[in-house]
């Protein structure tokens, strides 16, 4: 559950700041790698932070 929320949490962020940056940038190749590797930080941002989450639950519950 808390993964899918830091996921939409943070592709919501990612998003909005790659949209920004296509917008200003207007160039396809320049506005395909921003999209690229918002996608990618956004997706390994999203899996360290809920394993970090999951790791201090169990942590708790111990």
């Amino acid at each position: 559950m808390a993964k899918k929320k830091l996921n939409f949490g943070t592709g919501l962020l990612l998003g909005a700041l790659a949209g920004a940056a296509l917008v200003y940038f207007l160039n396809d190749e320049r506005s395909e790698l921003i999209k690229n590797k918002a996608r990618d930080f956004s997706r390994l941002a999203a899996n360290d932070l809920a394993n970090k989450l999951e790791s201090i639950k169990k942590e708790l519950e111990e």
